[in-house]
């Protein structure tokens, strides 16, 4: 008995030595950060509907700021302030408005600026060592401003560039489902990176019948988010 208790003294406090190590195994779990302030870059194809054309696509990036703060080990609140821009082309024929000439757009090129705040929440699917994959779902309200210019060319074969630019500022709404994950980057910071579909909508009101009345967008996007201390540290 005399060899018996300190071999089983021995193995149960190297059993709870082991146990209480893997509860710190996981950095995520461990001093978890509460909120986060990042900066947050997407680039994608983004498309447009028209109510008077057909899709178009063309390729866009998204750049802002953003807030994350964690609810809990699983769920996570944030919201997104971005700058977005994008341009797409299109090939038409049609005729010319002011003496009936029919003439061929070379180009019609579109220019859409949206300054966007997306509130989301972010649900963490599993937890491992060094990521945890989630599903995240927002919503998106904004302002978008387009700069549209029209490139002709005439039956005679020459090219002229009509001086017709639309400026406007319209509220915008929609929504994003995304799927993504976080990546340790440090015992206490991560970077996240995520693809994400988005769709939102917008009623322009115009009266210029060369323009739409509404705008039905949607992009399909790759995002990264990276913290501003991890940053700021790493220079």
């Amino acid at each position: 008995m005399c060899f018996i208790r300190p071999r089983l003294i021995y193995t149960i406090c190297l059993s709870l030595s082991f146990f209480l190590s893997r509860g710190q195994e996981n950095p995520f779990q461990a001093n978890q950060k509460r909120n986060y302030w990042g900066i947050q870059g997407s680039i994608g194809a983004t498309s447009i509907n028209q109510s008077i054309s057909p899709f178009k696509t063309g390729v866009g990036f998204k750049a802002g700021l953003t807030n994350i703060y964690s609810v809990n080990s699983f769920i996570d609140a944030g919201v997104n302030l971005t700058y977005s821009a994008y341009a797409d082309n299109k090939t038409a024929s049609g005729i010319d408005p002011l003496n009936n000439q029919t003439i061929i757009f070379g180009r019609l090129e579109h220019r859409l600026k949206m300054l966007e705040l997306k509130p989301f929440i972010q649900v963490s699917l599993l937890e491992r060592f060094l990521f945890k994959p989630f599903v995240s779902v927002g919503l998106s309200t904004g302002y978008i401003l387009d700069v549209s210019r029209h490139i002709y060319t005439n039956t005679q074969g020459g090219d002229f560039v009509e001086n017709a630019k639309n400026r406007f500022k319209k509220f915008n709404w929609g929504g994003e489902i995304g799927l993504g994950s976080k990546i340790l980057l440090s015992d206490r910071d991560y970077f996240t990176i995520k693809v994400s579909y988005e769709r939102s909508f917008s009623k322009l009101n115009l009266t210029n019948p060369d323009y739409p009345d509404a705008w039905k967008n949607q992009a399909l996007q790759l995002s990264l988010f990276i913290p501003i201390k991890f940053l700021i540290n790493s220079l």
